[in-house]
């Protein structure tokens, strides 16, 4: 029995969204970006949880913005992004709509960030602190591993 050229067992798996020689090759790269953001996330949501005055008076530049609020925002924000990691493992595991989780994953990092430089925008770059940076930073740092996992998808 002859083996199946490489374009034809493409053509019979065309459903996957990845071809399965790229897949192997990319699953794990991609597995550890994603296993990163949520390292990032959960770091930012802790601190934001367990020091929200701190937190307050570091981006928002004042300590009278509401601490309860803040602690709100951030289990919304952690209940969101575990709905969100949890459909990109699922993508992954199955190899099922992953240009769409990806893209939209790329949306949303490029949202928050946008979000978090209206604020300093709004503040004033003067009042710009170190640990202002910092926050930025992780934030970049998240833009960068998910932008990766979706031009890997793409490709």
């Amino acid at each position: 029995m002859d083996k199946l050229s490489q374009e034809e067992v493409d053509a019979l798996s065309s459903f996957e969204e990845v071809t399965t020689y790229d897949w192997v090759r990319l699953k794990r790269k991609i597995l550890v970006r994603l296993w990163m953001a949520i390292g990032l996330t959960c770091i930012r949501v802790a601190y934001m949880i367990y020091s929200p005055q701190t937190y307050s008076m570091i981006v928002y530049q004042n300590a009278d913005s509401g601490t309860e609020n803040l602690v709100a925002l951030a289990y919304g924000r952690l209940f969101l992004g575990f709905l969100f990691f949890s459909v990109t493992l699922y993508a992954l595991k199955n190899n099922l709509y992953l240009r769409s989780v990806s893209m939209a994953g790329v949306v949303v990092v490029f949202a928050l960030f946008w979000s978090d430089l209206q604020v300093y925008i709004i503040g004033g770059f003067s009042q710009f602190t170190a640990e202002a940076l910092a926050f930025l930073i992780l934030r970049l740092w998240m833009i960068y591993l998910i932008t990766a996992n979706y031009f890997d998808i793409r490709r």
